[in-house]
């Protein structure tokens, strides 16, 4: 998990910078096992959301604390939005334009 700390930094330090206001809540779409969380959840409220139920019940143990929703990329839709949006690797495995458009348009929806 200690791989993650100097990436979830820079992570950190882009939110800080770009967002129109301090950042306070972050929704991971692909979050896998939740490394990533595991480090911004000291200073950010997570919405952790990944298609794989096995990789949510390796963050929920992680990360106890943030919210989990099973739900795909592409077309998750939470009703809310958020100041952050992290789409990490799990994007690789958009292997079309129409599947990298949804999920572009997915951290699109929960941004706006």
């Amino acid at each position: 998990m200690e791989d993650y700390a100097e990436e979830a930094a820079f992570y950190r330090r882009l939110f800080e910078t770009h967002c129109r206001r301090p950042p306070r809540t972050l929704l991971d779409l692909g979050c896998g096992g939740g490394h990533n969380a595991a480090h911004l959840k000291a200073s950010l409220s997570c919405t952790l959301v990944d298609i794989a139920p096995a990789m949510l019940a390796l963050s929920r143990r992680l990360n106890p604390e943030c919210g989990h929703v099973q739900g795909d990329m592409r077309s998750v839709r939470l009703g809310r939005v958020f100041d952050c949006v992290l789409v990490h690797d799990a994007v690789s495995y958009m292997t079309s334009r129409p599947d990298l458009a949804g999920a572009i348009a997915t951290a699109y929806a929960f941004f706006v």
